[in-house]
């Protein structure tokens, strides 16, 4: 019996570190990290350059978090998973909050240079220092740190106008926090909602997560 590998694509200002609970868990997992984003590029443009890291000889199942949800999404349109599975992610343009959608026509991102999100993002989480788990926190410091700030830019840019697949595979997952303040649980649709999970979920909340995971590919 071939086994079916994992392919793991992090969020917008994260690596492959992100995943470090799913990695322990799941001997089949394969964390991917970002690759280069040129200006211009389209999400669909991007989602394409990890092909290469896939192996399409044996079964796999593409799990995204955040903005490695939209990249799961696009992968879907040149090949074929057993299982697409959305972590803290959005399906539709319906599922962005308002702010992110007239971002489109108002181009305010243009004026928020790569650093200047690095540096709310970092700051956003060093709040989080008087959490229960500060080793959680340090990592998402260190993620936000070590991310390109062109990338970021780059990378806002083909969100704000990504154009979803109207139609997405059968066989679409997707798990979400209630407490999710990026992408407010009110707006999505057909989630399996994790109680008290935020944007990061599969890290604080990894025991629930995984099992999820786990019943998702076994089913």
């Amino acid at each position: 019996m071939m086994k079916t590998n994992l392919y793991l694509i992090p969020g917008l200002a994260a690596d492959a570190r992100m995943y470090s609970p799913q990695i322990n868990v799941f001997s089949s997992a394969i964390a991917l990290n970002h690759l280069s984003f040129q200006k211009g590029e389209t999400l669909s443009d991007y989602a394409q350059k990890f092909i290469p890291f896939i192996d399409q000889t044996q079964p796999f199942v593409l799990v995204g978090s955040s903005m490695g949800g939209m990249v799961a999404i696009e992968l879907t349109r040149f090949i074929k998973p057993q299982k697409l599975i959305l972590l803290a992610s959005i399906k539709s343009r319906k599922e962005f909050p308002l702010l992110i959608r007239s971002m489109r026509y108002l181009k305010l991102h243009r004026f928020i240079s790569g650093n200047t999100i690095k540096t709310f993002t970092r700051k956003v989480a060093q709040q989080l220092k008087n959490s229960n788990d500060k080793e959680i926190t340090n990592l998402l410091i260190d993620m936000v740190m070590c991310t390109d700030a062109k990338f970021i830019e780059h990378a806002m840019e083909a969100i704000v106008h990504w154009q979803p697949p109207t139609t997405l595979p059968e066989n679409t997952y997707h798990i979400h926090g209630s407490n999710d303040r990026l992408f407010p649980v009110h707006r999505i649709k057909n989630a399996i909602v994790v109680k008290g999970g935020t944007h990061v979920l599969n890290l604080p909340n990894s025991q629930e997560v995984n099992q999820l995971l786990l019943k998702i590919i076994n089913s």
